[in-house]
């Protein structure tokens, strides 16, 4: 069996496929590959870019939660393609509560205080039965709502059918997303970049926002509208909004988004793809495919997921 890796640090995975007795080559560019390989290990545009350049493969395992550019790559089933689950909710767990807790414990203004030797009490604000929603039901939104559930807030859930499961307190349709988010202390977009979510949160949801949120984006960026976002922003319908994804990336400089005090913009960091823990998913499904053995996280390409 031949198995490419392509990744920008393809290399990385060298050590953790060690044990791998298959015919394994690396590479950062799909560029003058062979083009017969049965297994990629690959980001979904490199994996994408291979495969419009004649290149023939069975099985994809994707590095990436997102796996869009395979959408119009692959144009019938015969490649099967799995995605990663599992190991991005608690990073994005932490990234979430990095800024609800700077927001209300205030970090920075004892930060600078203690500069200045002077004593400054500010008083804190607390999580206990503050509302979020998470739009998004998957494995990244059900670890951060599990989260959220310890740090007592009450967690809400929008999902396409609206099916309940035992991370949050309700779960609804996305027809119901504007209800939801009427008294929602926390908005956090965790969807996938599809047909179906493109600019989901728009002026309407934000009109609908009566509690002054704080948003977040950690899922992609063709879900949030933004021209909609900085105009709920100078209305004061949010209090702020936390963007760790973008249409463009990396974020062009002249783009308005840099310039607005009332948003924090980091590059596509609130989960990376760590080649130890995706090696650890593609060795199991590796495992299962020569087995003949159905592989964990298939993607549906038609719904995105």
């Amino acid at each position: 069996m031949k198995i490419l890796v392509l990744e920008q640090d393809a290399e990385s995975y060298a050590l953790h496929l060690n044990d791998v007795e298959d015919n394994i080559c690396y590479a950062s560019s799909p560029i003058n590959l062979d083009r017969d390989f049965d297994v990629l290990l690959a980001r979904p545009d490199l994996a994408a870019a291979y495969l419009g350049d004649g290149g023939q493969v069975k099985w994809i395992q994707s590095t990436w939660a997102g796996v869009r550019p395979l959408a119009d790559a692959v144009e019938d089933n015969s490649v099967l393609v799995t995605g990663i689950k599992e190991v991005f909710g608690a990073q994005i767990a932490d990234y979430v509560f990095t800024y609800v807790l700077e927001e209300l414990r205030h970090p920075s203004v004892y930060r600078a205080a203690q500069r200045q030797k002077r004593w400054r009490q500010e008083l804190p604000g607390f999580t206990l039965n503050r509302h979020m929603v998470i739009v998004g039901t998957g494995s990244i939104g059900s670890h951060l709502a599990s989260v959220a559930k310890a740090f007592g807030m009450h967690v809400s859930g929008v999902s396409q059918t609206g099916t309940h499961t035992s991370e949050f307190d309700r779960v609804v349709p996305v027809p119901e997303l504007n209800e939801i988010v009427a008294d929602a202390d926390y908005v956090v977009l965790a969807l996938p970049d599809t047909a179906a979510t493109y600019r989901l949160c728009n002026a309407e949801t934000f009109a609908a926002m009566r509690n002054r949120p704080l948003v977040f984006n950690v899922g992609r960026g063709s879900t949030l509208d933004h021209s909609a976002l900085l105009q709920a922003l100078r209305e004061r319908r949010v209090r702020g909004a936390v963007l760790d994804v973008f249409d463009i990336e990396p974020l062009p400089a002249d783009d308005p988004l840099w310039d607005n005090p009332g948003i924090v913009i980091t590059p596509h960091i609130a989960a990376v793809s760590y080649p130890k823990d995706i090696a650890a998913i593609f060795l199991n499904n590796l495992a299962k495919y020569k087995g003949g053995k159905p592989l964990d996280y298939p993607i549906d390409l038609s719904r995105g997921y």
